[in-house]
């Protein structure tokens, strides 16, 4: 799935106040650090790191390429190596996210004590997370926000001099100055884990190698045949009913009963919507979406391998863009999954800041029933022959009768 880059941006108390005191819109990194910032692409997520407190308080939208610019922003230093962004989240220290409650759902939490490999994670910056662990801390920003918590703090750890590594977003040193405890040892001692050791390499790609064979997003290969099989009936109905068809680009070369996904008639090569190039963007990598007159009649995020918020922040992502937006959205998931899918539509990241929240915005369609609804259709030839609002309705269910629905 085409899903955009989530990267550590690094802050230290002073450089969080430099940036946001000169308007909040571009963050910097060293010359050391250009390798990996010419990775970074509009679009992309930077998750702010404030050092000290150990907390996640900000979530940024890369919106241009790297350039380099000594313009004063820091006092520290000029981070030459700098991105356009813009805010979808900031957050005040005390109600920051700490990363100490993050990490037994990251993939970064260490399975036994002696694995120390995560502890480079918060060394420098920018460093590349996976998918999922970034859509996890992204979506925990965004929910702190809705729903902020004051979690206390010593102020004094907003005054203490962070180690050069913090201060610089360069790998830090092998040891870092036992005044100032590393995120490594308060990780410890909150979880009765190691204590500190230096990264081996600080640069590393956080989002994990390549899927095993018959594997695709942590998912099995009975999920990842799912997910396609979804896809292809989803795109077969559309399809019948004349309209035209969109596929997330790296899904369209897969194949289901010997059809090939972006061979299905109508399939587009090219999105023909009114919309800005980043609207686009968006929009794009979204699994599936049937058109009709360069307007949008349904749109699927399909999670059967991937976790139900990452569909629904694409799907929220398209709405903060085009508030006035009614495009019928949809979550088709496994009939296994329907209470997750309510619980995740209706947690605060979703109900609060959109009006009206995605529950009203948003319905699910369980697999067996789109399965056993599109098999009837066919053998009766009338798959053509029901308008898509009305087979839609009878396929999906409201967050109201999800809880309802056994």
């Amino acid at each position: 799935m085409a899903d955009r880059g989530y990267w550590l941006d690094l802050f230290t108390p002073k450089t969080w106040a430099e940036f946001l005191d000169a308007g909040g819109d571009v963050s910097g990194f060293r010359e050391g650090r250009r390798g990996l910032v010419a990775k970074i692409e509009p679009g992309d997520y930077l998750l702010c790191y404030l050092t000290g407190v150990s907390r996640f308080v900000g979530l940024l939208e890369v919106t241009s390429g790297p350039y380099e610019d000594h313009t004063k922003i820091w006092s520290a230093e000029d981070f030459p190596l700098r991105l356009r962004v813009r805010r979808r989240a900031v957050l005040a220290p005390e109600h920051g996210v700490p990363i100490v409650e993050l990490f037994p759902r990251l993939s970064l939490y260490p399975r036994r004590k002696s694995d120390n490999s995560w502890q480079g994670l918060v060394q420098g910056s920018p460093t590349r997370f996976g998918a999922a662990d970034g859509e996890l801390i992204a979506a925990s920003i965004l929910e702190a926000v809705a729903n902020p918590v004051v979690r206390p703090f010593d102020p004094k750890k907003l005054l203490a001099k962070a180690s050069p590594a913090k201060i610089s977003h360069k790998p830090a040193p092998s040891s870092p100055p036992a005044a100032h405890p590393t995120d490594a040892t308060e990780f410890a001692a909150a979880h009765g884990g190691p204590g500190p050791q230096a990264a081996e390499n600080a640069e590393a790609d956080l989002s994990g190698g390549e899927p095993a064979n018959g594997e695709e997003e942590g998912g099995t290969a009975l999920e990842v045949n799912a997910h396609t099989e979804i896809e292809s009936i989803l795109l077969r109905i559309g399809s019948a009913m004349g309209l035209e068809l969109w596929i997330d680009p790296t899904d369209r070369g897969k194949s289901h009963d010997g059809l090939r996904l972006g061979d299905v008639p109508g399939v587009l090569d090219v999105l023909p919507l009114p919309f800005s190039a980043e609207v686009l963007k968006t929009i794009r990598r979204i699994d599936v979406l049937w058109l009709r007159d360069q307007m949008v009649v349904g749109a699927f995020e399909v999670e059967s391998t991937t976790s139900i918020y990452s569909g629904l922040l694409r799907m929220a992502d398209l709405v903060a863009m085009n508030p006035n937006l009614t495009i019928p959205m949809f979550i088709v998931a496994p009939g296994a999954r329907r209470e997750r899918v309510r619980q995740e539509i209706v947690r605060p990241t979703f109900s609060k800041l959109f009006h009206p929240p995605m529950a009203k915005r948003c319905r699910y369609v369980p697999f067996d029933r789109l399965r056993e609804r599109f098999a009837l259709l066919e053998r009766a030839n009338l798959l053509g022959a029901i308008p898509p609002d009305a087979f839609l309705t009878s396929v999906s269910e409201t967050v109201d009768q999800m809880v309802t629905v056994s």
